[in-house]
């Protein structure tokens, strides 16, 4: 897995992303989950966004072995019952 760096100007962060990992110049989406950001090229119009889940499902196989080996489960929530 790669690292990048991330350096703060001002109110801004700037990522630093290693050579290996390409990413057209321009906009990109960002999206934090949890302690995560996920980046992603904004698309250019609606048609392209299936785009973006396609780039999603290839990189489902090229996780690593440690991805999640540990998480944090939050507990299940006490709730009433739906069907009584």
């Amino acid at each position: 897995m790669s690292t990048a760096t991330v350096t703060v100007e001002g109110e801004f962060k700037r990522v630093l992303l290693p050579p290996e990992v390409h990413l057209a110049e321009g906009a990109v989406d960002v999206q934090q989950v949890g302690d995560s950001v996920i980046l992603t090229p904004k698309p250019a119009s609606a048609a392209k966004r299936a785009d973006v889940w396609k780039l999603f499902e290839e990189a489902i196989g090229k996780v690593t072995d440690d991805f999640m080996v540990e998480r944090v489960q939050s507990p299940q929530a006490d709730r009433e019952p739906m069907f009584e």
